[in-house]
C-alpha cells in the first residue's frame, strides 16, 4: 500500500557528526514512515527522559501515526531555518554515528544483542571503524524503540541494575504526517500511485494547506496493514520484532503508534528479563497475546479484508462490524490474494491521464528524488535483481504494459528501446528509495529486493 503525507515542522534534535557524545538524555516528539531535512549541523541532543513515560509505561508525550502500505511524502514547512539532524543515539547517554551491527540482523524496528562496528566488506575502500559493544541493540527509533529503550533504562533504574542500551536509526528527526493511503491490491496496471498523491495536493480543500510552503524532502515506503490475521510469530533467536515492522497498525483508524509503543515495553520487559533472570524472550510473545494490543486488534481485524467484496460491501460490513457488532463478530474475514496476484492485465483498463505538475505544489519525479536525498555507491553489489531476465520484455511489457514503470514511486523501473527498438527494461538502482513496492507488487514476483551495502539509500532525517 502507498501511504502519501504532508508533514509538518518539529524540535527533535541529535547529533548529527561521526563521533559521539555523552548526553544526559534525549526526547521525541513524533514518529512516522519516513523524514529528511534541507540542512544539517552537527548538534548535541536534548535529552531522553524517562519521565517521557509514566511508570506504568503509558505515554505523557503522544506521538504521531503509524501505517501499512507504501507511502510517498513530501515534507513542506512555513518556517524556513536550519534543519538539526544526525543518526544515531542510544539511551545508556550516547550519540553514536555508525552503520553496521556486527552480530545478528533484523528488519524494520525489532531488539537485537550486538555490537557495532565499520564496513567489513572486501567491496569496499573505507577504513575500519570503531566497534562497541551494547546488551540491547533497537533497530528504529519510532514510537516502538524509543518505548523500548525508555523502558528499559526504567527496569534498570528500578532493579538497580545497568544494561546498555542503543538506538540505531537512519533518519535523525520524526515528524507528524497526514496523508493518502492507496492499497497495493489495486487492479489497474496503468494506476500511478506517485501520481495520484500529486492529483491530490490539488484538491480544493488540500491546496490551499500547501501553497506557499517549501517542500524539505520527499519519501517513500511500504507500510503493512495485514492486521491482526497477519501477525507472526515475533521472537526469534537473539531477538524480536516490534512496533509497525510486526503490523501492529488498527487498520480502521489508520494508527499504530499506540500499539507500537506498547510492543516496545513488553519487548523491553522480555529483554530485561532475559538479561537480568535467564528467562526467554517468549515472554515477549505471551505479553502481547495478553495485552490490550491484541484485543484491540481482534476487535478490528474485518475491516480491512471486508473491502475485498467491493467498495459498497466493504463500507456495509464494516458499518455492521463498528455499530452493532463492535468487533465482536464470531466470523474472522481472510485477506483476498496476495497483492501482486491483484493486477489485472492491461486490455482490460484504460490509461490514465494525469494532469502534469505545476511545479508549486505537485512536482515531477526528479524533482522529488533529488529532495530525498538518496545514495548508493557505485562499485557496490546490485540491490535489485531479476529472478528471471525475460520476464520483464516477455510478460511485464506486453501484458501489463510494464507496471514497474508506474507503481515505482523513483522511477527505478524505465522501458527504454534497444537497438533494435523494441522495450528493454532498465534499472536505475541508484535511484532507489527503499520503499519495497516492486518486491510486493511485481506481477510475477520477478524482483528480488535485497539489503544494499553500505548503508545506501536515501538520506532521509526529517521524516
Amino acid at each position: 500500500m502507498f501511504r502519501f503525507l504532508f508533514k509538518s515542522n518539529n524540535n527533535f534534535r541529535v547529533l548529527g557528526s561521526k563521533s559521539f557524545h555523552p548526553i544526559p538524555h534525549t526526547s521525541f516528539n513524533h514518529h512516522h514512515c519516513n523524514s529528511a531535512v534541507s540542512s544539517i549541523h552537527p548538534q548535541i541532543a536534548s535529552p531522553i527522559s524517562s519521565n517521557d513515560f509514566n511508570p506504568s509505561g503509558s505515554s505523557s508525550k503522544p506521538s504521531g501515526n503509524g501505517s501499512p502500505s507504501v507511502s510517498v511524502l513530501d515534507r513542506i514547512s512555513r518556517i524556513s531555518g536550519p534543519g538539526m539532524a544526525g543518526n544515531r543515539f542510544f539511551s545508556s547517554g550516547y550519540l553514536l554515528n555508525c552503520k553496521n551491527l556486527r552480530s545478528g540482523k533484523g528488519n524494520g524496528s525489532g531488539l537485537l544483542r550486538g555490537s557495532f562496528e565499520g564496513e567489513s566488506r572486501g567491496f569496499s575502500s573505507e577504513p575500519d571503524r570503531e566497534s562497541m559493544e551494547y546488551d540491547v541493540v533497537i533497530v528504529g527509533a519510532g514510537p516502538a524503540g524509543l518505548s523500548a529503550a525508555i523502558r528499559l533504562k526504567q527496569m534498570c533504574r528500578a532493579k538497580d541494575v545497568d544494561f546498555s542500551v542503543c538506538i540505531v536509526e537512519k533518519g535523525a528527526e520524526v515528524g507528524v504526517s497526514i496523508g493518502l493511503v492507496v492499497a497495493l491490491n489495486y487492479h489497474n496496471p496503468f494506476l500511478n500511485p506517485y501520481e495520484e498523491f500529486q492529483k491530490l495536493k490539488h484538491h480544493p480543500a488540500i491546496k490551499p494547506l500547501l501553497e506557499g510552503g517549501t517542500v524539505l524532502q520527499y519519501g517513500a515506503r511500504t507500510l503493512n496493514e495485514g492486521g491482526f490475521q497477519s501477525i507472526p510469530y515475533p521472537v526469534f533467536p537473539g531477538g524480536a520484532i516490534i512496533g509497525c515492522s510486526a503490523g501492529f497498525l488498527n487498520v480502521p483508524k489508520i494508527k499504530g503508534t499506540h500499539t507500537a509503543m506498547k510492543s516496545g515495553m513488553l519487548a523491553a520487559e522480555a529483554a530485561f528479563d532475559v538479561l537480568h533472570e535467564g528467562l526467554s524472550m517468549e515472554k515477549y510473545w505471551d505479553g502481547l497475546r495478553n495485552s490490550w494490543i491484541w484485543e484491540e486488534l481482534h476487535r478490528a481485524r474485518n475491516y480491512r479484508p471486508a473491502f475485498e467484496y467491493g467498495l459498497v460491501p466493504g463500507l456495509a460490513l464494516s458499518a455492521l462490524e463498528h455499530y452493532v457488532l463492535k468487533g465482536r463478530s464470531p466470523l474472522t474475514l481472510k485477506h483476498g490474494k496476495p497483492d501482486h496476484e491483484a493486477t489485472d492485465v492491461a486490455r482490460l483498463h484504460s490509461p490514465i491521464q494525469y494532469p502534469k505538475p505545476d511545479g508549486i505544489v505537485s512536482f515531477d519525479v526528479p524533482t522529488s528524488l533529488y529532495r530525498s536525498n538518496t545514495n548508493h555507491d557505485h562499485d557496490q553489489p546490485a540491490h535489485l535483481r531479476l529472478r528471471d531476465p525475460q520476464v520483464p520484455e516477455r510478460v511485464n511489457f506486453p501484458d501489463y504494459a510494464g507496471p514497474e514503470s508506474r507503481y515505482c514511486p523513483a522511477r527505478v523501473y524505465e522501458y527504454v528501446p534497444d537497438e533494435n527498438g523494441e522495450p528493454r527494461l532498465q534499472i536505475n538502482a541508484q535511484n532507489c528509495l527503499h520503499c519495497k513496492a516492486c518486491d510486493i507488487k511485481d506481477p510475477k514476483q520477478n524482483i528480488e529486493w535485497t539489503v544494499p551495502e553500505g548503508g545506501g539509500g536515501p538520506g532521509y532525517s526529517v521524516m
